[in-house]
């Protein structure tokens, strides 16, 4: 399985390309991700970072987060 993040701005938009992105062939889940998941995503990201060395300068985790 692969995941496509799209960041686009707030309104009425964000339903329409939801609603055609599940008319596409191949899509299992097409959903609005919540502040809690994308969180989610940006610890996985510094944790990705952190597993390539020893250290991690507080700054590429910081950066990772965002």
């Amino acid at each position: 399985m692969k995941t496509i993040v799209i960041n686009i701005e707030e309104g009425s938009n964000a339903k329409r390309i939801l609603e055609a992105i599940r008319l596409l062939k191949g899509v299992e889940n097409a959903t609005i991700a919540t502040d809690e998941e994308l969180e989610n995503i940006s610890m996985l990201k510094a944790l990705k970072a952190g597993r390539k060395t020893r250290k991690v300068s507080k700054e590429d985790v910081l950066n990772a987060l965002k």
